[in-house]
């Protein structure tokens, strides 16, 4: 999604959440091992469900876009194992 026009006239409530996230983040890190190494990533999705779906709530607002019933579209497409990245 683009970066909403109401985030760019008051950025506050965007950099708010982005502190947010950026606190939380040292309990979302997680260690993965593959292929004989160890990545880092972080995941909100597991640790801080509740933040993700706040942003997407500020973000679908800040669009004007209604939160009900894309935040449940958006939590089916995070919960999906099964994206096809490659598809045209």
């Amino acid at each position: 999604m683009k970066i909403p026009d109401a985030w760019v006239k008051d950025p506050k409530p965007a950099i708010a959440m982005g502190q947010r996230l950026l606190d939380a983040m040292p309990g979302c890190i997680v260690e993965n091992r593959q292929q004989g190494g160890v990545w880092r990533n972080v995941d909100f999705h597991t640790y801080a469900p509740e933040l993700i779906e706040e942003l997407d709530r500020l973000h679908l607002g800040a669009l004007g876009l209604p939160a009900e019933p894309l935040l449940g579209q958006l939590r089916i497409m995070r919960s999906s194992s099964s994206w096809n990245y490659g598809a045209a």
